[in-house]
């Protein structure tokens, strides 16, 4: 069996709790979980919700922002 992975940064004004829930209940097995500072959960909160679905994070995504 095939599994496919999401972005968890997507627009939608939902909070990172919601958006794991819906994606786990839709069929998705792992995540690109968003690393930067503009989440209302920290970091570590945003793994413990991915745990909490069974979510993998296949990898992570770091903020872009300040770039030299």
């Amino acid at each position: 069996m095939n599994k496919i992975g999401i972005a968890t940064i997507n627009g939608y004004p939902l909070t990172m709790d919601e958006r794991m829930e819906a994606f786990r209940n839709v069929g998705f097995h792992s995540i690109l979980l968003w690393w930067g500072d503009d989440e209302i959960e920290s970091k570590s909160e945003r793994v413990a919700l991915a745990d909490k679905y069974n979510l993998m994070i296949e990898n992570a995504h770091a903020s872009t922002d300040r770039l030299n």
